[in-house]
């Protein structure tokens, strides 16, 4: 299923005549579930919830439309098919976005953070954590924290050693239902549309990597 996500996430973004259109693998995610929750959607709204201009929006909506995965009602808008949703879902059961408060480890004002089922052995796969820090970056993240689960313990890892994490932070493994192998990124930016965008390409380069 990891195969037939990234494929599709390729497809709609591929350069058509030389050229590349306005959006990215993150806006084909971020749609998918805007729709999810939303459908059915219409186009100015999209747009608005994807920071994306009319036209491009329109392009986004004819190239999923072409993949097979929304279908548009001339009034109502669009909406997912079959198998839109799978893909949807599977997204949703790997990338899950969570509130959380990094205040105890991090002076950070604008961040998102993300549970990534399975993302540590992922990132091992890829290069470590040095790897992924510079993919956070290479998307246009300012900086991240890499938060996992050792021995039953929230960690921060590290090249060197692992910090454990200790308060109110702690929680978080039976809050989110982390298990050994999952990884929560927290990824700064100089605002969270740029932060979201930069952990969802992050993400995907993890899937690219190491799935």
């Amino acid at each position: 299923m990891i195969n037939d996500l990234l494929t599709t996430l390729h497809k709609v973004c591929e350069a058509k005549g030389g050229i590349k259109p306005a959006f990215n693998e993150y806006h084909v995610i971020k749609a998918l579930m805007v729709i999810k929750e939303e459908q059915p959607i219409g186009r100015p709204t999209l747009s608005k919830r994807l920071k994306l201009g009319e036209s491009s929006t329109k392009n986004l909506i004819r190239r999923l439309h072409t993949q097979g995965l929304i279908e548009v009602d001339p009034v109502a808008g669009a909406y997912l098919t079959s198998k839109g949703l799978r893909l949807a879902e599977h997204v949703k059961n790997l990338l899950r976005f969570i509130d959380i408060d990094v205040s105890p480890l991090v002076n950070w004002r604008t961040y998102v953070s993300a549970l990534i089922k399975g993302g540590y052995e992922l990132m091992k796969k890829c290069g470590g954590i040095l790897w992924l820090r510079d993919v956070v970056i290479k998307n246009g993240g300012d900086a991240c924290l890499i938060i996992t689960v050792k021995d039953g313990k929230l960690v921060l890892p590290s090249p060197n050693e692992e910090f454990v994490i200790e308060g109110k932070l702690s929680g978080l493994i039976t809050k989110l239902g982390l298990n050994e192998g999952d990884l929560v990124l927290v990824v700064k930016g100089r605002d969270t549309y740029i932060a979201e965008e930069a952990l969802v390409l992050s993400f995907i380069n993890l899937l690219e990597c190491g799935g």
